[in-house]
């Protein structure tokens, strides 16, 4: 009985898992993409009013 429950679960833990992998990539990927963009728009702006 114990096992039959083990094996029943494991699938969803694994699931669950690569849902959690997959949020977290989206996050870093975002994230990555609105630093660019700030990095970018840094950059312009220096070019415009240039800081000595």
């Amino acid at each position: 009985m114990n096992k039959n429950k083990l094996k029943s679960l494991k699938p969803n833990i694994i699931i669950m898992n690569n849902n959690q992998i997959l949020a977290l990539t989206k996050n870093s990927l975002t994230f990555g993409l609105v630093s660019l963009k700030i990095y970018a728009l840094a950059k312009i702006f220096q070019r415009k009013h240039p800081i000595n």
